[in-house]
């Protein structure tokens, strides 16, 4: 499965660099920054780094203060009530990247226990609501989002940031 572990300086760089191949307005030290806090909280939630990212790129392109007026605040697009769940905070700190990736990152663990480690219902529970999911929701945006993941893996492998 998708394991997550310890990221080298290396893995951070190249993580990193590809957030700026996507979003050319953040910088080293800023992307450096996003990629740290990926890894941080994917492996607190034992969930993918590269699927939360491969999820921002989809949902915010990598921008901080991203805000959708349907009430889906920050880089990984997630709702009030997500942030008080899940990342313990009210929607305004949700354009934060560190509290939006704890929220993000913590509600796709719920989703894949929920679908017992299926990263495609569990992204879908995420994009359309668990309940939505388990009804049978379209499991396009997660495919969506898992093609950005492979691309994230490509990018990591043919750049020769995965060692």
């Amino acid at each position: 499965g998708m394991q997550a572990h310890a990221a080298s300086s290396n893995t951070i760089n190249g993580l990193a660099a590809y957030m700026r191949t996507q979003n050319s307005s953040l910088s080293v030290s800023k992307s450096r920054q996003l990629a740290q806090t990926y890894v941080k909280y994917a492996n607190q939630n034992n969930v993918s780094a590269r699927v939360l990212m491969a999820m921002s790129q989809c949902e915010s392109r990598f921008t901080e203060r991203a805000y959708n007026p349907a009430g889906y605040y920050g880089i990984m697009q997630t709702t009030a009530q997500l942030g008080r769940t899940f990342g313990g905070v009210s929607a305004n700190k949700l354009f934060n990247a560190k509290y939006s990736i704890k929220t993000g990152s913590a509600y796709l663990a719920y989703n894949l226990r929920y679908f017992n480690g299926n990263y495609t219902k569990a992204i879908t529970g995420y994009c359309a609501g668990t309940g939505a999911a388990a009804r049978g929701a379209s499991t396009r945006p997660a495919k969506v989002r898992l093609a950005v993941k492979s691309n994230i893996d490509r990018y990591m492998s043919s750049h020769g940031y995965d060692n």
